[in-house]
């Protein structure tokens, strides 16, 4: 994580496992009284407790890309073009470097959004993954030279 960002959690326990309603460690269940609460509402909780203003909490919520998804981006053409000739991303010396920063970014963007195609596309810093799970190297990773604005005109 670089240096001089904080970042807040939010984390919400249960005695359940979400996903399928399991008892986690042989607990004793007790009586639900309130109804679940669902991702959308821990978005929703989170913005409201947030310590500044924000219109992401993407950052609170880990997301899982399938697995080797940062590896192949990694090793397809965004190293070659983007790392070695472009030379975008002076602090990475090779490929694993390459794949670790794209796992971070895919798990824990500033920002995230679903573009067409089935495209997904990951922010962080000043750096955007684009997953496009139709291409053979399933991505790429770049530095955009209009930053920010990038990302958010990305469709």
């Amino acid at each position: 994580m670089p240096h001089g960002h904080e970042f807040h959690q939010l984390r919400i326990y249960t005695d359940r496992d979400v996903s399928s309603g399991a008892l986690l460690n042989n607990t004793t269940p007790k009586p639900i009284t309130d109804p679940h609460i669902t991702p959308a509402q821990t978005i929703a909780i989170a913005r409201q407790i947030a310590p500044v203003q924000t219109g992401s909490v993407a950052p609170m919520i880990q997301r899982k890309p399938p697995p080797g998804t940062a590896n192949t981006i990694a090793n397809g053409h965004a190293y070659h073009k983007h790392v070695q000739v472009q030379k975008e991303f002076p602090e990475i010396k090779s490929v694993n470097d390459f794949a670790a920063l794209i796992n971070t970014i895919m798990t824990s963007p500033a920002e995230h959004k679903v573009l067409t195609g089935g495209r997904e596309a990951f922010w962080y810093d000043r750096t955007v993954v684009i997953y496009n799970p139709k291409a053979g190297d399933k991505g790429t990773c770049f530095r955009p030279t209009a930053g920010k604005s990038y990302f958010d005109n990305l469709v």
